[in-house]
């Protein structure tokens, strides 16, 4: 199993790589959101003002106490890779993606540090081709005072076939 934060000088280093074509209009369309205070307003990130961007684009809610994060909106090429429509899903209600699991630890970090990050993760889904997913995540805010939203884009990390 592996896990890796991607740590360059700058988010916008990080995105360039595998997956950049997904990551870089992601990276761009969060950049100039509307914000409120630091952060970008989350309002701006509903399914229909995404556009081409939401294809691969998961949305999702923080609640601090306790923590979870509800799935809000799933981009519909995510659909089969996610073993379907995931919307209003707590992630504390499923066993593989709940507190202690790569993937809320990787959410809660972002949380916390109210800072965009890349990570990359292996894949466990419907699809043999593919060995991993490398995830943008941004923090979102509703108040201008706290996280309580994250703009995810994910990128599906093809196997190397032979030839």
């Amino acid at each position: 199993m592996f896990y890796r934060e991607i740590l360059p000088p700058t988010i916008a280093d990080a995105v360039s790589g595998r997956g950049s074509a997904i990551h870089m209009p992601a990276l761009a369309f969060w950049k100039a959101a509307p914000r409120l205070g630091s952060l970008p307003d989350a309002a701006a990130f509903e399914i229909d003002a995404l556009g081409r961007v939401g294809s691969h684009a998961l949305v999702l809610d923080v609640e601090h106490e306790p923590r979870d994060f509800v799935v809000r909106t799933v981009g519909p090429e995510l659909h089969g890779f996610l073993r379907g429509d995931q919307t209003g899903l707590r992630l504390s209600e499923d066993p593989q993606k709940a507190r202690g699991s790569q993937l809320w630890e990787q959410l809660a970090a972002v949380v916390e540090t109210g800072k965009p990050a890349v990570y990359e993760t292996p894949y466990n889904g419907n699809f043999w081709d593919f060995y991993g997913i490398r995830q943008l995540v941004c923090p979102l805010t509703r108040t201008g005072m706290t996280v309580d939203g994250l703009f995810t884009s994910l990128a599906f990390l093809p196997k190397k076939t032979d030839g």
